[in-house]
């Protein structure tokens, strides 16, 4: 009888024994890994935080510059990504350009959304690697479908970028130094 009344309470105490005994083998196994605290830990954490703001100010200078607008049911800023790279942030901003009919004042237009986000951006104290920009327009194709297309790419590179005089420049004059520019062939080129 005696076996029995021991028996009882050691099986009313093995849930909290076990885990007293897990929390103790989880203890001594953090504590002999060597891993209880990392310091780099503490040091990434305000990176992290700063490449979050960085990217949050990116996309909030887009905007502020190209508007907020819904030209065509779409907003003009349809799409922003920035990406960190060893020598800047990659910055590729997709927009829909403001459609106003004649083709000179389409390319005018795109050529000042353009120059407006590039200036802001590379006058900024963000570091760039390249910013390319990507304007879209609703375009017939030979079936007489409109569809939103994509009618300009442009890309500008932080080392060319570092010899504009952003104080003075002008649409056609940036668009001369761009790295890179494309026009979809139904946008005539003035």
């Amino acid at each position: 009888m005696a076996e029995n009344k021991t028996t009882e309470k050691k099986e009313s105490l093995s849930p909290l024994v076990r885990y007293t005994i897990i929390l103790a083998a989880l203890l001594v196994t953090v504590i002999s890994s060597g891993a209880v605290w990392n310091s780099a830990q503490l040091a990434k954490i305000p990176e992290q935080a700063d490449r979050a703001l960085i990217r949050t100010e990116v996309v909030d200078m887009v905007r502020q510059e190209l508007g907020e607008s819904w030209p065509r049911g779409l907003s003009t800023v349809q799409g922003i990504t920035v990406n960190e790279s060893p020598d800047g942030y990659k910055v590729q901003v997709r927009f829909s350009i403001n459609d106003t009919g004649a083709d000179n004042l389409i390319q005018t237009c795109a050529k000042e959304d353009v120059l407006c986000v590039m200036k802001t951006l590379y006058q900024s104290n963000v570091p760039f690697a390249y910013i390319q920009m990507t304007g879209t327009l609703p375009v017939a194709d030979a079936y007489g479908l409109v569809t939103e297309t994509e009618v300009l790419k442009c890309s500008l590179f932080s080392t060319t970028a570092e010899e504009i005089d952003w104080k003075t420049i002008q649409g056609d004059d940036l668009f001369s130094l761009l790295d890179s520019l494309w026009w979809h062939p139904s946008i005539s080129i003035y």
